[in-house]
């Protein structure tokens, strides 16, 4: 039996793992020094490039899935985009604004509006895994399901697949990273697969990579689907 396609839970782990790393580093960044504060300008920047990514892969490729058969799941998610879209744009503006004019009291106000966007994105994900990927498997055959995955891929830019790649690979389970190299392996060229080992190489701890690496050796055959970096990217 084929395994069932989740658009959501490994870049949503990797979404997870930045959001904390971010959060931490708004908590420790010297906002009195212009050079530190300018460095969590440019982090928060690249994360919410890969969030605005990832909202609009889901709005364009996901989401239709359900139009007809669940509209009002659609229209709760969607709600949550628009509002955490705004979010994410305000509180970006404030990061720039405050980097320009650093202080102590303003970066502690920062911190504070990074941790309730983060807090709400965290939420709006789970509903994503719990509420919309059921309702898609429920609702869709699975001819419909990759055909949108395939669409969705094929709408991602490289540098955004390296971008969620490093972010997802150290966020996983050895399981999900095996499964993850060997479809990689399976469904690109020799050139891009080496590409994928070094990116794996340079985002995971020396244990994790070296388990990965001996995984290689012993790689069983391959199932009907198994998630791959660029079927979950942005």
């Amino acid at each position: 039996m084929s395994a069932r396609h989740d658009f959501f839970t490994l870049i949503h782990k990797g979404q997870r793992k930045e959001l904390f790393a971010a959060t931490v580093v708004a908590g420790t960044t010297d906002w009195d020094d212009p050079s530190s504060a300018n460095d969590f300008v440019s982090l928060w920047s690249r994360l919410a490039s890969m969030l605005e990514a990832h909202a609009a892969h889901e709005h364009n490729h996901v989401f239709p899935l359900l139009a007809e058969h669940a509209p009002e799941i659609v229209e709760h998610v969607e709600a949550a985009h628009a509002d955490l879209e705004h979010r994410l744009a305000t509180l970006t503006d404030t990061i720039a604004r405050t980097a320009g004019h650093p202080t102590e009291e303003h970066g502690l106000a920062v911190y504070r509006e990074v941790t309730a966007f983060v807090a709400l994105y965290l939420l709006h994900i789970l509903d994503e895994e719990t509420l919309v990927m059921p309702a898609i498997w429920r609702s869709c055959t699975g001819a419909e399901i990759n055909a949108a995955r395939l669409n969705l891929q094929a709408d991602q830019s490289p540098a955004g697949v390296t971008r969620s790649r490093r972010a997802i690979l150290p966020a996983i389970t050895d399981a999900e990273r095996t499964s993850m190299a060997q479809a990689f392996q399976r469904g690109s060229t020799s050139e891009a697969f080496a590409a994928f080992m070094s990116d794996a190489r340079q985002a995971l701890e020396p244990s994790a990579w070296e388990r990965l690496e001996e995984s290689r050796a012993a790689f069983p055959s391959c199932p009907d689907h198994a998630p791959s970096m660029s079927e979950h990217g942005s």
